[in-house]
């Protein structure tokens, strides 16, 4: 299976959640290119958090606490659950809030690009959310502006770009001070003649 393109060796951590789980996993998790360590166990190579929480094994009620702290200790790790294709396992993978859960019969070189391709979507759609929001505020400052100064739209965002620029601060951060109140008297606004008609 072809590779993200970004592709950085994962690290993952594999929870086995049977004694008999977990080795053919592991095989094919660093035939896949992963870093491979356990639960319990240091792997001296591994720097930094896991990039992926994989549980491998019967899934039964009695984990959902093991999960849980796992998910504690490791925030930022994508929960992959690897069980087999019984319903309650499934509903417990899912009540365990799991990013991705998989049938354990699937290639891992599968698993992984699934895995992997989950993680870059949540993280675009998290930077498009951000972008919205701050576009949002800048809408907003922007027709503070354009109603205080009597500017037109291109001028009001010439106006916090400008700012931006000369403070060393986001457009965003601009923004906010402009709607908060903070900034308005600070702008260099145009002066405009008005008619008096």
């Amino acid at each position: 299976m072809q590779q993200p393109h970004s592709f950085i060796s994962p690290h993952v951590l594999l929870v086995p959640l049977h004694p008999l789980s977990g080795t053919a996993l592991q095989a094919g998790l660093v035939e896949a290119g992963c870093i491979v360590s356990h639960v319990g166990r240091v792997t001296p190579s591994v720097a930094g958090p896991p990039t992926l929480l994989v549980l491998e094994g019967p899934l039964a009620p009695h984990h959902a606490s093991s999960v849980r702290a796992l998910r504690k200790l490791h925030p930022d790790a994508l929960l992959v659950i690897a069980c087999g294709s019984d319903p309650c396992e499934t509903t417990l993978a899912r009540a365990l809030q799991a990013e991705l859960v998989l049938p354990h019969t699937m290639p891992v070189d599968a698993l992984v690009w699934n895995a992997l391709s989950l993680r870059a979507l949540a993280e675009q759609r998290d930077q498009l959310r951000t972008e919205l929001a701050d576009r949002k505020v800048i809408e907003r400052a922007k027709w503070l502006i354009m109603q205080r100064a009597g500017v037109t739209e291109e001028q009001a965002y010439a106006i916090l770009r400008r700012t931006s620029q000369d403070r060393s601060r986001t457009m965003r951060d601009i923004a906010d001070a402009v709607l908060l109140g903070d900034a308005v008297a600070g702008l260099r606004l145009p002066q405009v003649a008005r008619s008096t008609t």
